[in-house]
C-alpha cells in the first residue's frame, strides 16, 4: 500500500527541473526539539489567512525551510545527518506548490523510506467556480476516498487539531489538512511504521511545519 506514495513521490522528484539535494547538518536531537502535537486547540484553526497571505506576498515559502530536518530526525529517533533532503519543489519564482522529500536508511524499515512533505495553493483560484476547490479536495478524501494505480479506493478519516478541517489514512500514509480556502498541507509517508506510530509522527510534523508557516 506504501508502494504507491513511493511512486509518487519518487515521479515527483525525477519531474522536477532544479531539484538539489541539500547535506544536513549533525546536530544533537534534544527533547527541545520534538514538538508534542496538540491535545485540544487545533493548530491554525480560524486564523485570518488572508492577512497571512498577503503578509507573505501570497508565496507560501520552500517546504524543506519550513519542515527542518531536526524535527524529521526528531520523530525518527534518529540524528539529522542521518536525514537526506531532496528538495522537489519546481523551478520558478512563486510555485502554485513547494514540496520536500526526507530520505534515511534503516535495515529495519523499508528500501528508500522518506517521508513527503508538501504545501499547495488553489491551483484554480483565478476562476470563480472553483473558488473552494481546496475545501473540496479535503473533504472529498473522506467522503470519495482516493482511488489508487490498481483502482482500490483508500478510505480517509477527519485528521483534528490542524486548521480548519483535515483528512488522512494510515493505510495510504497520508494526511491532509488546510488553512482556509488558501493553502493546503500534505505529509505522505513510505515506512513500514505501525498505524499508532506513524500518526503520531503526522501529528508532530503537522504542528511544526504549520506554526512555521504561519511565522
Amino acid at each position: 500500500m506504501y508502494k504507491y506514495i513511493l511512486l509518487f513521490a519518487l515521479a515527483f522528484v525525477s519531474s522536477c527541473s532544479g531539484c538539489q539535494e541539500k547535506e544536513t547538518v549533525a546536530q544533537v536531537v534534544t527533547h527541545e526539539n520534538f514538538i508534542p502535537a496538540p491535545e485540544t486547540d487545533a493548530v491554525g484553526q480560524g486564523v485570518d489567512i488572508l492577512s497571512v497571505v498577503s503578509r507573505k506576498l501570497g508565496k507560501l515559502g520552500q517546504a524543506c525551510d519550513l519542515m527542518p530536518p531536526t524535527t524529521i530526525a526528531a520523530v525518527l529517533g534518529k540524528t539529522p545527518d542521518q536525514i537526506s533532503v531532496v528538495n522537489s519543489t519546481k523551478a520558478g519564482d512563486d510555485p502554485e506548490s513547494t514540496s520536500c522529500f526526507y530520505k534515511w536508511d534503516d535495515p529495519e524499515d523499508l528500501f528508500n523510506a522518506g517521508i513527503f512533505v508538501q504545501l499547495m495553493k488553489n491551483p484554480l483560484a483565478d476562476q470563480e467556480e472553483y473558488a473552494t476547490y481546496i475545501e473540496q479536495m479535503i473533504s472529498g478524501k473522506r467522503e470519495r476516498g482516493e482511488q489508487g494505480q490498481d483502482g482500490e479506493v483508500t478510505l480517509f478519516k477527519r485528521f483534528e487539531g490542524f486548521g480548519d478541517d483535515g483528512s488522512y489514512s494510515t493505510e495510504g500514509g497520508k494526511y491532509f489538512w488546510r488553512l482556509g480556502d488558501q493553502v493546503a498541507f500534505q505529509i505522505a509517508f513510505n515506512t513500514n511504521k505501525a498505524p499508532d506510530v506513524q500518526y503520531e509522527m503526522a501529528r508532530s510534523i503537522a504542528k511544526e511545519l504549520t506554526l512555521n508557516y504561519l511565522k
